[in-house]
């Protein structure tokens, strides 16, 4: 019983792994160069960023939010970070401390949007 349970499995799984086969294949992009992997393009250095530097930190280390993520302090309060900061990565300031960037952007329903940013020494 345990054979025949088995060999049904299998068939199972090969039957919808097949697919539809009576749909056309389709063939190569017209553009080739679309498959092609992109690289990521470089942060901008802090020179070619104009703006202020704001002390940034993970969310992690700030009781007021207490989970990961991406904030910069105004004044005397932290914002959460909105827009592309050009970081690599999954929570660039997690476990790091002393972190200030160069920035320019905008409050906006109380997140800090960005229009440019970098990361400074």
């Amino acid at each position: 019983m345990r054979v025949f349970l088995l060999v049904l499995s299998l068939a199972a799984l090969l039957l919808a792994g097949c697919g539809d086969s009576t749909k056309p294949e389709k063939g190569p992009p017209a553009d080739e160069t679309a498959l092609e992997p992109q690289p990521a393009a470089p942060a901008a250095p802090a020179a070619a960023v104009e703006g202020e530097v704001h002390d940034v930190i993970c969310g992690c280390v700030l009781e007021e939010v207490g989970h990961c993520g991406e904030y910069i302090k105004i004044g005397d309060k932290y914002l959460e970070l909105a827009g592309d900061l050009g970081l690599e990565g999954t929570m660039p300031f997690c476990g790091k401390e002393g972190l200030k960037a160069k920035v320019t952007g905008e409050v906006k329903d109380g997140k800090y949007h960005v229009t440019s940013f970098a990361l400074v020494e």
